[in-house]
């Protein structure tokens, strides 16, 4: 392993150097036996000896022959010890340069020398210096010295790096996961490697509360299906950062194919489009607008419904508080239901004095429990009848919302 470059080495030398004339440069498993002529050319007036096995001709040169100029010494391997040594005395009475590479690179990032067992464990990740360039940018960020040196982050840091992102939250790398596999379907964690992809399920675990098998595809299924049957307080966490993902601009595309490839292992989206009757409550369906939101909904499903099997829809609302309104609200149900039930599609509505709640009913067990009830767009203005949000509404922007869907299986094939 080598991250540290020949001018870091040097520097290294060259400030030992400035304590006494000689120096040991003990190499014990030879890491930098290829870097020497470049470590020579940028010593500050020092020659660079590599020690062999004529340790005295060495000894009568730089204490006989030459008792001023400057010199290292290197040697490689384990030294022997003091009493069969020759260059004991240069041991004893000059300083010795015994880092290895991961102490070098502790004291290259800044953090604490007990990271060096992880230098150590994650060695191929430091072999690359452009690779410790960037993770040594990443922890200049953090100004906190004890933080930088916290096991978790460092780990964090790495990941990062392999991600190519400038975060390191659990949340984004997460998210940058996400879209690599999104877009070319591979495994996205072979991008963390040297098993870097151990501290991800660390992360998964302890920051989500997740339990399950450790590939991407069975969290992906876990996330879509505990937001499906709804969160517990042990996994708010999970619950936050997927709402995130799902409704940022940047990823939401992401979520969305991956919604597609979760429903085809799961088979939740043909359960929903299976159902036999489909009962919408929302107390709020009372100008054309808002009952256009139902003929939406209609639009979805029957794209995906058995022709032999068409649902059965029942629609309860509340009526219009001005008997203007009202008339009109009964007209355009009497058109909703009149412009379905041709294409095979019954639809009963009834109105009501009052209730509050709004949902999607199914009976293969789904429920959806609608914050705001069916009126999730925000009025968009347009001039061209091919304006696609007329008839692509996800391109739409959206009011703000807290959606619920749940599946109760009991009793439901």
């Amino acid at each position: 392993m080598s991250g540290i470059d020949a001018s870091r080495l040097a520097e290294e030398l060259n400030a030992l150097l400035e304590q006494g004339r000689i120096v040991t440069w003990l190499d014990r498993n030879s890491e930098y036996a290829d870097d020497l002529d470049a470590v020579q050319e940028l010593l500050d007036g020092a020659t660079l000896i590599t020690i062999n096995a004529n340790l005295f001709k060495t000894k009568l040169r730089i204490f006989a022959e030459d008792t001023k100029s400057r010199y290292v010494l290197y040697r490689a391997g384990e030294l022997p010890s003091l009493e069969e040594d020759l260059l004991a005395d240069v041991r004893c009475g000059y300083p010795t340069f015994t880092a290895d590479a991961s102490t070098l690179l502790v004291r290259e990032l800044g953090v604490d020398p007990a990271l060096a067992v992880i230098i150590d464990e994650y060695a191929p990740f430091f072999k690359s210096s452009a690779r410790v360039a960037d993770l040594k940018k990443h922890l200049a960020g953090i100004a906190d010295a004890d933080k930088r040196s916290d096991r978790k982050t460092f780990l964090a840091a790495m990941s990062a790096v392999l991600l190519k992102t400038q975060q390191r939250s659990f949340s984004v790398l997460f998210a940058k996961l996400a879209t690599a596999s999104s877009v070319d379907g591979n495994d996205p964690l072979k991008a963390l490697k040297w098993g870097l992809d151990a501290y991800f399920w660390e992360g998964a675990h302890a920051i989500w509360g997740y339990d399950g098998k450790h590939t991407f595809d069975a969290l992906m299924t876990w996330l879509f299906v505990m937001n499906a049957n709804g969160w517990d307080y042990r996994h708010n966490s999970a619950q936050r950062d997927f709402s995130t993902w799902t409704h940022d601009v940047a990823t939401r595309d992401d979520a969305r194919r991956w919604a597609k490839q979760v429903d085809e292992v799961t088979g939740a989206s043909s359960a929903l489009h299976d159902a036999a009757e489909i009962q919408i409550r929302d107390p709020y369906l009372r100008k054309p607008h808002q009952i256009r939101n139902v003929h939406e909904i209609l639009l979805l499903l029957i794209q995906h419904a058995d022709a032999a099997r068409l649902p059965h829809v029942v629609i309860e609302t509340c009526a219009s508080d001005e008997d203007e309104y009202r008339a009109k609200q009964e007209a355009t149900f009497e058109q909703l239901q009149q412009s379905w039930g041709q294409f095979g599609i019954v639809i009963d509505w009834s109105i009501v004095d009052y209730f509050h709640d709004r949902s999607i009913v199914t009976d293969t067990g789904w429920v959806i429990d609608l914050g705001r009830g069916l009126d999730v767009y925000e009025n968009f203005s347009w001039s061209s009848p091919f304006d696609p949000r007329i008839t692509l509404p996800h391109l739409r922007r959206t009011k703000e919302i807290t959606i619920n869907v749940s599946r109760d299986t009991e009793g439901h094939a």
